[in-house]
């Protein structure tokens, strides 16, 4: 998957908490804005360098408006990618990521966090090499791979979420180019072989291969990946035979 938040953006989603009053997030042509000497929302998307693309802002605000009229206040407000069906999967996800808080540093200064979730949301883990508390007024191309913190399932998804809270600074945050790089990811399997994973090849194994023999989507008797049970993986079952330590 590669999104650079160009088009349909249909399949994202945006959640405020009620104690936000601006700041949400929308698709936009950025409008940078100023706050003294510093950047606070940038000017121009990660994917082009150019006013004519699009990517995800914290409220857009008018052409040569005031910082703090259009950031974010309260909060926080998430935006959530399009559900990842990564069953018997892994991923890395890339993004680029803008985030600027005019108290960087000090105690009350606010954060730009990144989730994960492997239940459609019903529980989320932060990923907390993500977060930070400001990106130096410019794009930051940041990547993290789910399998490290989550195991991927069907009801993958990714959260993105700032707030001024409380309201006392100037805070923005903007997100682009959204990409997926898919793997196929064996978990639990001690080798390629031990299709039910009892730690013995034998002749329950062999059963298995044979019988799930021809194309399949992720089953764990296609020790290969390649989406087929053939005599690769009917190999792979006699090669290994006997006791299987990984």
């Amino acid at each position: 998957l590669v999104d650079n938040i160009e088009g349909d953006v249909s399949a994202w989603g945006i959640e405020d908490h009620p104690t936000l009053s601006s700041g949400t997030w929308e698709q936009a042509r950025p409008n940078g804005t100023v706050n003294g000497t510093n950047q606070a929302a940038p000017q121009m998307d990660f994917t082009q360098g150019s006013e004519n693309f699009k990517c995800f802002v914290t409220q857009n605000g008018p052409p040569g408006g005031f910082a703090s009229a259009d950031d974010i206040d309260g909060g926080p407000t998430m935006l959530f990618s399009p559900v990842l069906d990564l069953e018997g999967r892994d991923a890395t996800i890339s993004y680029a990521r803008w985030f600027y808080c005019s108290h960087v540093g000090e105690p009350e200064a606010d954060f730009f966090y990144v989730d994960v979730t492997n239940d459609g949301g019903s529980t989320w883990v932060r990923i907390d090499d993500q977060t930070t508390g400001g990106t130096l007024q410019s794009w930051e191309l940041k990547s993290f791979v789910i399998g490290d913190y989550i195991v991927p399932t069907a009801q993958t998804q990714i959260r993105f979420s700032a707030a001024d809270y409380p309201n006392n600074s100037v805070t923005e945050a903007a997100v682009d180019n959204f990409q997926v790089e898919e793997f196929l990811c064996v978990i639990d399997q001690p080798c390629p072989g031990d299709v039910d994973g009892n730690g013995t090849i034998d002749f329950t194994d062999l059963l298995a291969t044979l019988a799930a023999w021809g194309a399949c989507d992720g089953c764990p008797e296609d020790t290969d990946g390649n989406d087929m049970v053939d005599f690769v993986d009917l190999l792979a079952v006699l090669s290994g035979w006997g006791p299987c330590d990984g």
